[in-house]
């Protein structure tokens, strides 16, 4: 109980804290009146995924959360993949058939490269930030297990749209 009562304050603090060094919500024009609600962030680089692991549940996500009041779902995935990584996105479409997740573009490419570092301010909700092949992904690893293969084949049907950025050397 008492570790969870420090985990608690912890989190807190950090959040307070981060919220200085978050950047704004910027929403195109066209997506002003987009859904609210718990959103998350699909940052895919090449063939890699940028996944999140949870302090409590030990298990792989994607970086996102609950919507503050009035917040845009963009919004909401946009300020929990900060959150959580410290790096800022692009929020761009919806993944078909998953709801508030959507895909998203690094605003700094150059952050594609190895593994980020976890942020001292993260360290409340997750205890590890990595790139996975998405394919390998399985139920009993992931968070909401029962979403990963509907994760995995709206990954591969967006795989194909856009050429990748090229990974820096």
């Amino acid at each position: 109980a008492m570790i969870r009562h420090t985990a608690l304050i912890t989190s807190l603090l950090a959040t307070t804290a981060c919220a200085a060094l978050r950047p704004d919500c910027e929403l195109e024009p066209a997506y002003a009146a987009a859904d609210t609600g718990p959103a998350a962030c699909a940052i895919l680089d090449q063939d890699r995924l940028l996944v999140i692991r949870h302090l409590y549940s030990g298990k792989l996500d994607l970086p996102g959360g609950m919507a503050r009041r009035g917040e845009n779902a963009r919004c909401t995935a946009q300020r929990e993949t900060w959150e959580e990584t410290g790096l800022r996105v692009i929020v761009l479409e919806p993944l078909p058939g998953l709801g508030n997740v959507y895909r998203c573009a690094l605003a700094d490419p150059q952050a594609a490269g190895e593994d980020p570092s976890l942020r001292w301010w993260s360290r409340g909700e997750v205890t590890d930030l990595r790139w996975v092949d998405p394919a390998t992904l399985t139920a009993a690893q992931w968070r909401y297990g029962e979403r990963v293969e509907l994760l995995k084949r709206a990954l591969l049907s967006q795989a194909g749209d856009e050429p990748a950025p090229a990974r820096p050397q």
